[in-house]
């Protein structure tokens, strides 16, 4: 088998059931216009610990030189002539995947006043599901009812909420991203606390301090905007509040426990969701300090509380409730006989990492705006850095092994310390004593396990899932929030080909994101995976 990027691609793609040849011009069928997507989201937003090589552009620059790719009857061509002018070109083709986002910006900018059904309840109080709550609002839904079992964001005005860079977890919107958002008419009131990253510098393996590599994207349409998941959602859940009370409400600490489907005389097929308040504990406040709080479970705090809901938008994320159920549901019908049901793949997780937060403040003459990175060749260290303010602040992300000792809770200071003064020289100046110390006693936080939800992404009429329940990858490769906003803008835009019936716009959403979702989660788990395993 091959070992670059370019026999990764063609083997994940042959899976897929739609081989590469390795000519100058290259079919790719509509359904895997994520190939493009990845390289999109990847060309807009860092890498997390997978250094420049991965950047999107980066990527396919390396893997494919001067290939023309036809998509969706355009020929888009890879740039041969370096990776900042392979993201303006990629960013810039005609027939690209992000032209989906120009069908959900004319979706609501036509959506007049309709009447919507008499309630809808989205899972998941994240980025995506408040952007969901403001879409539909906008459409003139009322009766939006919003339920997330973790603690509610912190106010994104409150300076106190973010002054502890370490409990950050921070996300690039990019391209994509930033199009939904500006959709939904929401992006001015998110951009005031992002900040922006314009470049990467990056050590090799082995590189001195002064060795670096910086590369500005000065020439990219979109400039990658970078700001806590928490702050995102406290933006989204204060124009929630403050402009569509009247249709919109959102209560956190509540956990979906199940939910049923049947037939009602009066609204037709309905969800029935079994719902459950928690009595959060203090560690919770702060909501995305891990990116899979799979562990944080639900101390029931008084008695179980009933929704009917004509619809339901499952945007749980990790959480997964709502597509465990649905999956239940479906595994006693004959869809699962006949191959067409609602199914979740999930993938053994084997290149395990862990990661541990770091706060840093750059020393004078360091930019920035960009995002720094090195890593070791043996591949037991990655480290990355983002700006967690336009003041110097950053927020690094340590990624170790699962069994690593430095990556358990208590590890020793000195031994932390003679690590980064080793492998990563140019950063450990940057950490404090006492910072250390705080690090090396802090547990490690998890990353999610890949999998996507499919071949179908509703159930019934009256059931959709979106976001990272249907694509669930790791934040290596600028996925994550960026595909579940535009996840909002192409149910906007089912919704309004469907004329707002509700089980039409739901089986139109599946037509246009199921692939996707299956074919971003299979090629991101194959470069993500360590050696030939990355081909299987």
């Amino acid at each position: 088998l091959p070992s670059n990027i370019a026999g990764r691609i063609s083997a994940m793609m042959t899976l897929a059931g739609s081989p590469i040849v390795a000519r100058r011009r290259v079919a790719l069928p509509l359904t895997f216009s994520a190939i493009l997507s990845l390289a999109l989201l990847c060309s807009s937003c860092p890498c997390w610990g997978s250094g420049s090589a991965f950047s999107g552009a980066g990527l396919l620059h390396r893997a494919l030189p001067g290939l023309q790719w036809k998509y969706g009857g355009a020929s888009v061509g890879v740039a041969s002539g370096g990776p900042a002018q392979g993201r303006s070109r990629l960013l810039g083709c005609r027939g690209s995947a992000t032209s989906s986002v120009a069908s959900g910006e004319s979706a609501l900018d036509r959506a007049a006043a309709v009447v919507g059904p008499r309630t809808t309840v989205i899972i998941g109080g994240g980025p995506a599901g408040l952007a969901t709550a403001i879409w539909l609002a906008k459409r003139g839904y009322t009766g939006i009812k919003v339920y997330d079992r973790l603690a509610e964001p912190p106010d994104s005005d409150d300076p106190t909420a973010w002054s502890d860079t370490a409990r950050f977890y921070l996300i690039g919107l990019g391209g994509r991203g930033q199009k939904a958002l500006k959709a939904l008419g929401v992006w001015d009131d998110v951009a005031r606390y992002a900040t922006p990253v314009r470049g990467r510098k990056d050590w090799a393996p082995g590189a001195g301090p002064d060795e670096g590599t910086e590369r500005l994207a000065t020439d990219k349409p979109y400039t990658t905007m970078v700001l806590p998941r928490d702050r995102l959602a406290g933006a989204l859940l204060h124009i929630a509040r403050s402009q569509h009370s009247g249709a919109i409400s959102v209560e956190y600490g509540v956990e979906c426990s199940g939910v049923s489907w049947e037939d009602s005389a009066a609204s037709g097929d309905v969800a029935r969701l079994q719902l459950q308040r928690c009595a959060l504990q203090p560690s919770q406040g702060v909501r995305g300090s891990d990116i899979a709080p799979d562990s944080e479970g639900c101390n029931v705090d008084g008695a179980p509380f009933e929704e009917v809901a004509d619809f339901l938008v499952g945007a749980d994320g990790a959480a997964r409730n709502v597509a465990d159920a649905v999956e239940r549901a479906e595994g006693r019908g004959v869809a699962r006989l006949v191959g067409r049901s609602f199914r979740v793949t999930r993938y053994t997780d084997d290149n395990v990492r862990v990661y541990k937060t770091v706060p840093m403040k750059l020393p004078d003459g360091w930019r920035g705006d960009i995002n720094y990175s090195a890593r070791t060749k043996d591949g037991r260290v990655n480290f990355d850095a983002l700006p967690a303010d336009g003041d110097g602040n950053y927020c690094g992300v340590l990624l170790l092994r699962e069994s690593d000792p430095l990556a358990q809770a208590d590890a020793p200071p000195e031994e932390l310390r003679a690590l980064l003064d080793d492998v990563l020289p140019q950063f450990s100046p940057l950490v404090p004593d006492d910072v250390l110390r705080a690090i090396a006693k802090k547990p490690p936080s998890r990353l999610p396990s890949f999998r996507f939800v499919g071949p179908r992404l509703h159930h019934r009429g009256s059931t959709v899932l979106l976001g990272d329940a249907i694509h669930t990858v790791k934040p290596y490769f600028g996925l994550g929030a960026n595909t579940a906003l535009e996840d909002v803008s192409i149910l906007g835009a089912a919704l309004d080909a469907a004329g707002d019936d509700i089980p039409a716009a739901v089986r139109g959403f599946t037509r246009a994101r199921a692939g996707e979702a299956e074919a971003l989660v299979r090629l991101s788990r194959g470069l993500d995976r360590p050696g030939t395993l990355g081909f299987l």
